[in-house]
């Protein structure tokens, strides 16, 4: 991967020299890069880089994948395999090779990873800036706030490596693509192949939005391209080549991943937690009461009213209807680009929401999905798509519909704007209220841990002492997996039953060091017979000779 790395940089380089030359030689226009979208995405990515700057992870899921195997890449220079504790070992890491790329050029730090996530964030989200040019600001700052309330759906993914608003933006972004080269099906195929194959890579939802936009897009070719025409020789070229850039490359890509993960692994498809296989379809235990429960549990999530995303939907497509109206009242033609839209993000929203309902019947396990664990992450993937769809349609329908009228114009930008906003206006205040990495147990366990690596001991045995942490659900368990790149902990909560004694005193006498990340009275008194501190808590270097018991503070 290295490898990879130094021709793609260099690669970049050397097109930018090309570039350069060409601008000189006047074969090039310079002012094509100062198109709005450019200019928008260069101060939204410098703008993320202060933003993000210093910031660590500290999301369950970080520590569980998705941040787990971005360090186990940079520390490998590869592809996660069996010497790596990277635990879904079928997930596919599109995310992760992207980071991967960003941390070789910038250098292995968190907040770096943090804004290569943002760079694929922003850079799939420019799209919506097609239809924009100088000359038209009010499209420009209607498309910004369209961006701004997308990126509010989820504002709080910025400070994780999950992959739930990439995955929307990204299915999104082609779509836009498609559309902008409605009228050219070549550049359609060759511009989206690569976002589609990001797409599918992503996460394994990515295969829904693959089918979804593949249904879109052949619609494109078709309206576009072969309707109404005798289908000839030529015709049938044109079908044959839509379907290998957009199913058979993205598909063979998959492909290869999952031979990949056969190969490093020696487990197959089967073995991801979310993989749809006949016996998990054919040989479901879930229990009757849960399945009573199941269907009126999503619905009622998924129309819940309440909920900024749903909100977000129903306004969306009143404003949609009405523009729909208005176009018909004004320029007396059904405006197809709307009512196309609205038929089809309404219809994927449905499926999706039945995807769901599959995943969580067949796949999850019940524990989880009576809760409908991670529904709300799941939901702002679909509506950040369907809601993109929805807001591109009706600023490119606005823009045509309403040119010469000032005062209208005004009226409406207000109005519409104010409505995309509206109901992710809640969550404004997620934007100021970064982590506060100091004061979290990530922090902790990672400044103390870093004195023990600071010894130069290869692979330590360490217990940690954490009462506060007993009901975290393995959020400790996870972070010092990621701390520590290996198995070899124990986690103690207490010492208030025989069996935790003896739990404790087992694992403390084969562990190097003992990291007190907060204690109890039980703690408290057999520690203070070896040590004299004021604070119990840090770092001990562990000695058990004779069987007797001593301790060095680090």
């Amino acid at each position: 991967m290295p490898l990879a790395v130094n021709i793609i940089y260099f690669s970049g380089l050397l097109l930018f020299v090309v570039y350069m030359v060409l601008i000189f030689k006047g074969k090039y226009q310079v002012k094509q890069l100062f198109h709005p979208s450019i200019i928008l995405f260069s101060l939204s990515l410098l703008g993320m880089m202060f933003y993000l700057k210093g910031l660590i992870l500290t999301h369950y899921d970080n520590f569980s994948h998705w941040g787990l195997i971005v360090r186990e890449m940079a520390l490998i220079d590869g592809l996660p395999d069996s010497s790596t504790i990277v635990t879904f070992q079928n997930y596919p890491p599109g995310s992760a090779v992207f980071i991967y790329y960003m941390l070789e050029v910038l250098g292995n730090h968190e907040s770096y990873a943090l804004m290569a996530q943002a760079f694929l964030v922003i850079a799939c989200i420019t799209t919506m800036f097609c239809f924009s040019e100088w000359k038209r600001p009010g499209v420009i700052l209607l498309t910004t706030v369209a961006t701004f309330s997308l990126l509010l759906a989820n504002w709080g993914s910025f400070y994780n490596l999950l992959v739930d608003i990439v995955l929307g933006l990204a299915a999104l972004a082609s779509i836009l693509v498609a559309f902008y080269y409605k009228e050219d099906w070549k550049k359609q195929l060759i511009v989206n192949t690569p976002i589609l194959i990001l797409t599918l890579l992503l996460k394994d939802s990515g295969k829904i939005f693959l089918a979804f936009n593949v249904i879109l897009i052949l619609s494109f070719i078709y309206y576009h391209s072969l309707y109404k025409k005798r289908i000839t020789k030529d015709e049938r070229k044109v079908i044959y080549r839509a379907l290998l850039f957009l199913i058979g490359i993205p598909a063979f890509l998959n492909y290869l991943w999952l031979k990949y993960t056969i190969k490093a692994y020696q487990t197959g498809y089967g073995a991801n937690k979310f993989a749809v296989t006949p016996s998990k379809v054919t040989n479901n235990e879930k229990s009757e009461e849960f399945m009573d429960n199941i269907g009126p549990m999503l619905w009622k999530a998924s129309t819940n009213l309440d909920s900024n995303n749903f909100k977000a939907m129903v306004f969306l497509n009143l404003i949609a209807f009405l523009m729909l109206v208005f176009v018909y009242k004004v320029r007396k033609r059904i405006s197809k680009p709307l009512l196309f839209s609205i038929l089809i993000t309404n219809g994927f929203y449905i499926l999706y929401m039945l995807s769901l309902y599959f995943m969580y019947v067949y796949l999850m396990p019940e524990f989880e999905a009576a809760r409908i664990a991670g529904f709300g992450r799941y939901q702002s993937t679909i509506i950040i798509y369907c809601a993109g769809i929805l807001m591109a349609a009706i600023i490119y329908e606005w823009k045509n519909a309403i040119n010469n009228q000032t005062m209208l114009k005004a009226v409406t930008f207000l109005l519409i704007g104010s409505l995309f906003l509206y109901p992710f206006y809640g969550n404004l205040k997620v934007i100021t209220e970064k982590p506060e990495t100091i004061t979290t147990i990530r922090w902790e366990v990672k400044s103390q841990f870093n004195k023990i690596a600071s010894t130069g001991i290869a692979d330590p045995d360490v217990t940690y002492y954490s009462p506060k942490s007993k009901d975290d659900r393995g959020y400790l368990k996870y972070i010092v997996s990621y701390e520590q790149l290996s198995k070899n902990y124990s986690i103690i909560h207490g010492l208030n039953s025989e069996d935790e004694k003896e739990t404790f005193f087992k694992n403390l006498r084969k562990s190097d060091y003992l990291i007190v990340l907060d204690s109890d009275q039980a703690l408290n008194e057999w520690l203070s017979k070896y040590i004299e501190v004021e604070n119990l808590e840090g770092v001990y270097k562990v000695h058990w000779t004779d069987e007797e018991w001593s301790f060095t503070p680090i």
